[in-house]
């Protein structure tokens, strides 16, 4: 699927909501939790309510998945890989959370972020986000990426390990919407 600057730069547009200022703060149809530059342009993160957090296969075959290469776009990635032989990324550009339309599977450097400010045992995470609590990402088990591994597997990584894993594309694991909003 492919999408004008101008219709990506509208989607993507502050919601008119005051800037978030705190990890955790409710914010664009879920919750901040950091913030990333893509291409020179800098993001404020979003992730879906915990609601959303689903059990999906990255994809019904192992086959290649062309344009699911970057690191850092998620929203890139998912976009090429929208259709009904990606099950993980079309439920999360399916979701509809605060109204909001942009939703996609996170590329492994914006699950990054979420791993350094909202893991379920950090330091700093907010309350919120730690283990036992209402938006505690599922902590016994791997989150898909949108990003593509090779022919029979995809990027997953355990929301308590510094390290991916490359897990069968077949395989169920967790996706949970994010967005991004333009600073």
């Amino acid at each position: 699927m492919s999408m004008s600057g101008h219709r990506l730069r509208r989607m993507l547009a502050n919601s008119g909501e005051p800037p978030p200022t705190e990890i955790g703060q409710a914010y664009g149809g879920g919750f901040y939790y950091g913030d990333i530059t893509i291409g020179g342009v800098e993001y404020y993160l979003v992730i879906a309510d915990k609601s959303a957090e689903a059990t999906r296969q990255w994809k019904t075959e192992n086959s290649l998945s062309p344009g699911t290469d970057s690191t850092v776009d998620g929203w890139y990635n998912t976009n090429n890989m929208n259709n009904a032989l990606h099950p993980a990324a079309k439920y999360c550009r399916d979701y509809r959370g605060g109204g909001f339309s942009d939703w996609y599977l996170w590329a492994p450097e914006e699950f990054d972020v979420a791993y350094a400010n909202i893991r379920p045992n950090g330091t700093n995470t907010p309350t919120i986000f730690k283990s036992g609590n209402d938006q505690a990402l599922g902590s016994d088990t791997n989150f898909w990426t949108s990003f593509e591994a090779g022919s029979g597997a995809a990027m997953a990584r355990f929301i308590r390990s510094t390290s991916y894993v490359n897990a069968s594309k077949t395989t169920n694991h967790y996706a949970r919407p994010i967005r991004r909003v333009r600073k």
